[in-house]
């Protein structure tokens, strides 16, 4: 039996940097899923199958850091409603 591969969800407005990025982690095992906003990462991560996030800084709109804050909001809600 092998295990399913994690999904990675990569948040980042640089296409050029998410598909390096994606080739390097796929060879890695992962599956990768990328946002190339903070909101559109949100809106991916409220859906089900995300096992880590990876995200940049600096990007318009959502920065990293905020858009971290959210994330971690909305992990918050996903114990509480358990």
């Amino acid at each position: 039996m092998t295990a399913a591969m994690p999904t990675l969800l990569y948040i980042d407005d640089d296409e050029a940097l998410a598909r390096l990025v994606e080739r390097g982690m796929t060879r890695l095992g992962f599956n990768v899923v990328h946002a190339a906003s903070g909101q559109d990462g949100l809106d991916r991560l409220t859906q089900s199958g995300i096992d880590v996030v990876a995200l940049d800084q600096y990007m318009p709109g959502l920065d990293g850091l905020e858009t971290l804050t959210h994330i971690q909001a909305i992990r918050m809600r996903r114990r509480w409603c358990s």
